[in-house]
């Protein structure tokens, strides 16, 4: 247990680091709020169109620590006055994983890679801005250039935080609005390999092209794809996160064989997924389509540019 504990106080002070640098974490106010919305009397301002000197100035009486849990989490994200929908994965690690909006084909529009602390009242953190969907014409934003950004945001119910992003052009405000943010559940336990192995068809990304492409999920949690379409071939492995009982997988894919606009894929992709198995709460895992058994992948290239976010429903 010590070991465990001692381990945890390494991740969080590597997770400050990387979030903010430990850039001056002073605490130059009192009160358990951000920097970013919070004046030194303790009361709250709009949100601010520069990000503050740190986002690690998060200012309550106790340290910020990890998340207290993982979540599924889905938020509205206004970007350019037009609100995107926006679903993701908050890790009890400090990793957070967002897709954002809808290209023309339902691929995600970009992806929030990051890493995170937590209050009682906020998160904060720090990560990239990728974009996906990047074989359109025209690609979508951030195609080729992932761009870094900052963030706050309250975890009250229907609440209003703020991202910064930092690109060629200059910084950009964002917003971001929360829904009822507590997990209204619990995330589901994992189910036997037994039960997760067979055939899915991918949607939601252009890895699909018009005519389907069909995932095998194995009894080991070998990822197998080929689309003859867009000439992709993925291999790849899903992992149960060890440190947790729960429905969540650590992955690795390996992208070959595309061809033409689709060429940037072809590269090594890690991340998260997760398989809505929960008959209990039909709805409350999936995004949108109602079906159980639905595997759902935020990916990214960890020293790249290209990220990818799809689902896969059950072949049946």
């Amino acid at each position: 247990m010590r070991g465990r504990v001692r381990a945890q106080r390494r991740t969080i002070t590597a997770r400050l680091h990387a979030i903010g640098g430990l850039r001056s974490v002073a605490l130059r106010c009192s009160g358990l709020c951000l920097a970013a919305v919070c004046g030194c009397n303790g009361q709250k301002v709009g949100p601010s169109d520069a990000p503050p000197a740190s986002l690690a100035q998060v200012l309550p009486q106790e340290p910020p620590t990890l998340p207290d849990a993982s979540r599924r989490i889905g938020l509205q994200v206004t970007i350019d006055g037009v609100t995107q929908s926006a679903t993701g994965l908050l890790i009890a690690d400090g990793t957070i994983r967002l897709s954002i909006g809808d290209a023309s084909d339902g691929s995600a529009l970009l992806q929030l890679v990051g890493d995170v602390v937590e209050t009682n009242s906020y998160i904060a953190g720090g990560g990239t801005i990728y974009g996906e969907a990047c074989a359109s014409s025209p690609p979508a934003r951030f195609c080729g250039q992932p761009s870094p950004a900052e963030f706050q945001l309250p975890t009250e119910d229907n609440s209003k935080g703020t991202i910064w992003v930092t690109t060629t052009a200059g910084q950009e405000t964002w917003t971001w609005q929360t829904y009822p943010w507590n997990p209204l559940y619990e995330f589901p336990r994992a189910l036997p390999w037994d039960a997760v192995k067979g055939l899915y068809s991918i949607r939601g990304t252009e890895l699909a092209g018009d005519a389907g492409t069909v995932l095998t999920i194995d009894g080991q949690g070998r990822l197998f794809f080929q689309s003859s379409e867009t000439g992709c071939t993925g291999n790849g492995t899903m992992v149960l996160r060890p440190d947790e009982d729960a429905d969540l997988y650590d992955v690795s894919l390996t992208i070959e064989g595309c061809a033409g606009a689709y060429a940037y894929l072809n590269n090594r992709f890690e991340g998260l997924s997760m398989v809505d198995n929960d008959s209990a709460c039909t709805g409350c895992w999936d995004d949108g389509v109602g079906l159980l058994d639905t595997p759902t992948f935020w990916l990214s290239v960890p020293t790249g540019v290209a990220a990818l976010s799809f689902s896969a429903d059950p072949v049946h």
